[in-house]
């Protein structure tokens, strides 16, 4: 079979426009970029989603909601430790009482810092934040929290009877 020189050359063109095209994507299945949830190269075609129990995707591209509509846990993408926080707050622990419900929670991490944005607050106060549109709550840092406040963010803590856990177990002190 003979192929015409100027055919070949517009279907290779074709094909590198398409293959361009595809490593923009982002997968919806998995979330990685450079193919589509429809390539069979995807790593979450074929896993167990572990928030939905559903096949063909990860839990961090899971978009089914509960039965009553509420997503059972709230989970924070990413926390930033700061030295200062890791002394125990025992002294807010002792105040609880045993007997209360109380919600767990977990949070996780991601490695990247690419995200990063300046948020104003009250349109004054810039913050940098890593924006996480999935989460349910926001985590500031205390060193974090101490900077918005020297200069001239007015706020008031409330306590809350919820407490969050990192990813390896560890519960996250409050201020």
């Amino acid at each position: 079979m003979f192929v015409h020189p100027m055919k070949q050359e517009k279907e290779e063109q074709r094909e590198a426009c398409v293959n361009r095209v595809a490593q923009n994507f982002i997968c919806y299945r998995c979330g990685h970029k450079g193919h589509t949830a429809k390539d069979s190269k995807c790593p979450a075609a074929s896993e167990k989603c572990d928030k939905c129990g559903l096949k063909g995707h990860f839990a961090k591209c899971c978009k089914t909601q509960s039965k009553n509509g509420k997503r059972k846990k709230r989970h924070v993408k990413y926390i930033v430790p700061n030295e200062s926080d890791s002394k125990s707050s025992e002294a807010d622990d002792n105040n609880e009482s045993e007997n209360e419900h109380i919600e767990m929670n977990s949070i996780f991490t991601i490695s990247s810092m690419d995200n990063k944005c300046t948020v104003l607050i009250d349109d004054k106060f810039p913050c940098q934040f890593i924006i996480d549109s999935g989460a349910s709550i926001n985590i500031v840092d205390k060193h974090t929290f101490n900077k918005l406040i020297s200069s001239g963010f007015c706020c008031k803590l409330t306590k809350s009877k919820e407490k969050y856990f990192a990813y390896g177990g560890r519960e996250l002190d409050k201020l």
